[in-house]
Parts: C-alpha cells; structure tokens; sequence
C-alpha cells in the first residue's frame, strides 16, 4: 500500500508553491503586515482564480470537488509562506455547508463561496457552566 501523494497531490501542492513563491515575497508580506490590513482581496483573488477557493466544493456547485486531504495540502503550504487571507475560514464555512447545509442550500450558496465572490467563514459560540462544562453551543456561517 503506497502512503505518498498522488502526482496530482504533488502538482498542486508544487502550483501553490510557485504561486506563493511569486506572489507574496518577504517584501511583500511584510508591506501586507505593515500595512495592517491582514488580506490582500488581489491575492485572494488570484488563489481564488486558481480553484483554492472551491477545492472542496463539489464540480456541480462549481468546485474543484477534491478531497480534504488536497484542502490539508494547500493549507500547509499557505502556511509555510504565511500568506494572508481568509482561507482557513472560508474552507471551515464551505465544510460546514457541506455537512450541515441542505441540497437548496447547498445549491444557493456554494457556487458563490467556489469562485470566492462570496468569502465565508464560520463561527462558534458556547456557553459555559461555573464548572467549565458546555451548557449550549451554536455556530453560523457568514
């Protein structure tokens, strides 16, 4: 049994690479920071462009209908070159709508979140008792 990547897995994580590579340089990370913002909507949107935004969003949604395991592979390597954006919460919103949302749902709102028009994220609140216990939790999608 072969536990490696796939030479797909390879190829869009060596895409992801040279994107970031060219694309956000020290220099400009550190003009990102600097500036304060935290998201650059061009960068965004070219990793948008490029299918991140719908890795995981079925092809009749117009996703790329990959595997979270593809989601893991960008990740690290959004996260080896620091790259600022919303990707992490928009991958958690596109899964929370995929296990969560119905078909109408699904069919309303993930086309929107694959094309990364629309950029999500997910939210989590609870409740807490004195002894540290969760008494009521809800989460929502934005």
């Amino acid at each position: 049994m072969d536990f490696g990547l796939s030479e797909e897995q390879e190829m869009l994580q060596e895409t992801i690479r040279g994107f970031a590579q060219n694309e956000c340089p020290t220099t400009r990370l550190r003009e990102l920071f600097d500036e304060g913002e935290g998201h650059d909507p061009a960068l965004w949107s070219a990793l948008a462009e490029m299918g991140v935004a719908g890795l995981i969003v079925p092809e009749e949604h117009g996703g790329a209908g990959m595997e979270l395991l593809d989601l893991a592979l960008v990740a690290e390597i959004l996260g080896e070159f620091a790259i600022p954006g919303p990707f992490l919460g928009h991958a958690l919103a596109v899964r929370g709508v995929l296990l969560a949302g119905g078909k109408d749902q699904q069919a309303r709102i993930l086309p929107d979140l694959a094309g990364g028009e629309t950029i999500a994220t997910l939210t989590y609140t609870a409740e807490v008792d004195a002894d540290g216990r969760i008494t009521s939790y809800a989460w929502s999608q934005a």
